[in-house]
């Protein structure tokens, strides 16, 4: 079994296990030849943000790179959009290359391990082979 973002996916990839969401209404799309279950964005559901991150105080978001700056800065805007207190800090490797970045769009850092450890709920954004290499 594999773990896809919160979908169950056998190893011959023809069995799915859906998620469900108590708070975010679950819509199925067609996709080619594949069924896939499906949770819209956007400023109408801004209101069920609150009640989804429920006892969340920080929210990591592990790696830079590609997907990092438009992951933590559209999240950041939706929480500011509901007067959030959740707290985004940003998890990279000693010496990384993208600190400077990171500070000038005011989020703070510190290493991966330490934003893993300290965060509530994290986002896991680095490169599928820096996975391979930190996560033994």
């Amino acid at each position: 079994m594999y773990r896809y973002g919160k979908q169950i996916i056998s190893k011959n990839f023809t069995s799915k296990r859906f998620f469900n969401s108590q708070i975010f209404p679950n819509e199925k799309i067609q996709l080619s030849h594949t069924t896939e279950n499906v949770i819209r964005g956007g400023p109408n559901r801004f209101p069920l943000l609150s009640e989804g991150f429920h006892n969340i105080k920080k929210i990591g978001i592990i790696g830079w790179g590609s997907q990092g700056p438009s992951q933590a800065l559209n999240l950041r805007d939706s929480l500011n959009s509901i007067d959030s207190p959740i707290d985004i800090k940003i998890g990279l490797r000693p010496g990384s290359k993208s600190i400077p970045e990171v500070i000038r769009n005011n989020f703070e850092y510190d290493t991966m391990e330490n934003v893993l450890q300290e965060s509530d709920f994290n986002i896991i954004l680095i490169s599928d082979s820096a996975q391979v290499k930190l996560y033994p």
